[in-house]
């Protein structure tokens, strides 16, 4: 495996992501998939990752130094990555590095994308390697707009809106209709963890540039948010107000042979519009829908070609019998991605088929994650220092629960850590969750999962 973590983004949206400097670091958790002896892994990264934090993600293994030794690291030669530019980028700009990348990885290896642009097609290219992930000629298929269309043709519903919208005139004239009804979203086509959304919640005359508008980033304004919807495109739809909505998600997976698969489910956590968390499983209430609709949409993904793992965000409307809307398909690893494999990989378990649960002697698993926690303190320190915190909280593989840490670098850096709580049943990993917020002495918690 070459573990490509690029955070290929469009670079207004990577502005808005506190520590995206290190947010390669969450991808980390792929060094797990060492416990099987067969595997070798090259992660590349535009910093060097502190040896310590290596240790820490092989200390979860059985052999760690057996895993070390089918491991290489190798970053892009930065001592820190302030520039807003993807690490694919910096390697294609380095001929010796895309050489060496496919001299380690030999013949038989994978390139394991953040994001499947153009860039990472070249560099496919370029080192022999091939992809594990949609291919850029389908990713109009993860935007919101192809969310919609591919929803309508897999026969799942959304929520009332038009997609496919090129101008702010376009934009304008559906918002006009729908605020008929209640405040509008809206939604840029490639933005990123609910960044790129909007709330208009008035609209005086029908013109938007008269509208009240809520803005999830916090520099936003009607003037660079216009710009963005003749940019890159835009949805407009209802604002959900529904009492108990919530937002669960689906991780999926297509195999290059083109089998499709429906694996875990999780409730998001959101802070407003922006994702910072999610619990799994998701709720029994909705769960066994909610797969059914998800594998519609993974089946219609399948026929297309799309390959890799990704995610399918739902919403989940009303108390007793939910509705399940698809809300967006993320064709890429997402937030919710590594809170899951990292509780598939340190418990060595496997996924139950029917359910969807992380499975490990016989008992399913449940977990917390987040990479929204504010820990200001730890700026200056090492990474052990953060690790050392935790404490009895700290997973125990003998026991198969507590709690596993990301982002570390950025702990030390810029405050901003990430933790997956694991437990045997929901309960416990929500205790496991606390305790060691606790014991991390964390500013700021991801609020309740229906929050909206």
């Amino acid at each position: 495996m070459v573990v490509l973590p690029s955070l290929t983004l469009p670079p207004r949206e990577l502005t808005h992501i506190e520590g995206y400097a290190r947010y390669e670091e969450r991808l980390l958790f792929l060094l797990l998939m060492l416990r099987e002896p067969a595997v070798s892994l090259v992660f590349l990264s535009s910093v060097p990752v502190a040896p310590e934090v290596v240790d820490y993600y092989l200390s979860f293994l059985p052999d760690p130094a057996g895993a070390r030794a089918r491991l290489r690291m190798m970053p892009a030669g930065l001592t820190e990555n302030t520039e807003l530019r993807p690490l694919t980028h910096r390697i294609l700009a380095d001929p010796a590095m895309c050489h060496e990348i496919a001299l380690v990885a030999g013949s038989d290896a994978w390139l394991f994308p953040f994001v499947v642009t153009e860039h990472e097609e070249r560099l496919s290219e370029l080192t022999g390697l091939p992809l594990y992930g949609a291919p850029a000629r389908l990713a109009a298929l993860g935007t919101k707009s192809g969310s919609r269309a591919l929803a309508e043709s897999a026969r799942v519903a959304t929520v009332t809106g038009t997609g496919g919208l090129a101008s702010v005139e376009e934009a304008e004239a559906v918002a006009a209709r729908l605020i008929r009804d209640g405040p509008v979203m809206l939604k840029l086509d490639d933005g990123y963890g609910g960044l790129g959304n909007a709330i208009v919640e008035a609209m005086p005359n029908g013109r938007l540039t008269q509208a009240r508008i809520r803005f999830t980033a916090q520099d936003e304004t009607w003037t660079s948010f216009a710009k963005e919807i003749s940019a890159r495109g835009a949805v407009v739809e209802r604002y959900l107000t529904t009492p108990d909505l919530r937002s669960p998600s689906t991780l999926a997976s297509i195999t290059p042979d083109g089998t499709p698969e429906v694996i875990a489910t999780q409730d998001q956590i959101l802070d407003g519009m922006v994702y910072v968390g999610c619990r799994a499983p998701a709720d029994d209430r909705y769960r066994a829908v909610l797969r059914a609709n998800a594998r519609r949409v993974v089946d219609a993904l399948a026929a297309l070609g799309v390959i890799g793992l990704f995610s399918l965000d739902f919403l989940a409307a009303g108390r007793d019998g939910y509705e399940i809307l698809l809300c967006e398909t993320n064709l890429r690893f997402g937030g919710t991605t590594h809170p899951f494999g990292t509780t598939l990989l340190v418990t060595g378990g496997s996924v139950d088929g029917t359910t969807g649960q992380v499975v490990n002697g016989g008992r399913a698993k449940a977990y917390v994650g987040t990479d929204h926690l504010w820990v200001p303190h730890f700026r200056g320190c090492r990474p052990g220092d953060v690790i050392d915190r935790l404490g009895a909280n700290a997973f125990d593989p003998r026991r198969g629960t507590g709690a596993v840490l990301h982002l570390l670098s950025a702990a030390c850096v810029y405050g901003k850590l990430g933790i997956t709580a694991i437990g045997a049943t929901p309960g416990e990993a929500e205790q496991v969750y606390q305790d060691s917020l606790r014991a991390l002495g964390a500013a700021k918690q991801p609020g309740a999962p229906q929050s909206r």
